[in-house]
């Protein structure tokens, strides 16, 4: 029996070699859940802003940096929302329903307070601060 040849133009096969894995879909939030349990629109300047004005705080006045921690946290945010949304994982939609997880202003927080921790960490190790 002949065996066929992939030509170029075929897709590769699930698993072979020349196959990349998907990147993981993470979109940022949209809306976050106010104290008083209003939903308001996700707004990553408001996590700059106060990156900014804890680091004003301590005498140090990087941009960048405050811009680099909200991003850690929009991507923390979107994982966890990710995770949220599979089947089988507690406080996830149940069959047939559509229910994107909303982060709460303290789960915001929470991230912040983790994302400069960590990412003030690595700077101190490398030597950058």
């Amino acid at each position: 029996m002949a065996r066929e040849r992939r030509g170029s133009d075929d897709p590769p096969r699930r698993g072979s070699a020349g196959s990349e894995p998907r990147p993981l879909e993470l979109d940022p939030p949209r809306e976050v859940e106010k104290r008083d349990g209003r939903v308001a629109p996700f707004q990553r300047e408001k996590i700059v802003r106060a990156v900014q004005r804890a680091m004003a705080a301590v005498g140090d006045k990087d941009p960048s940096f405050a811009e680099d921690v909200a991003q850690v946290v929009e991507l923390a945010l979107a994982r966890e929302a990710r995770l949220r949304a599979q089947p089988g994982v507690e406080g996830a939609p149940g069959f047939g329903e559509h229910h994107p997880w909303i982060p709460h202003g303290g789960d915001i927080m929470a991230e912040a307070e983790q994302a400069l921790i960590e990412t003030a960490y690595a700077q101190y190790k490398m030597g950058t601060n």
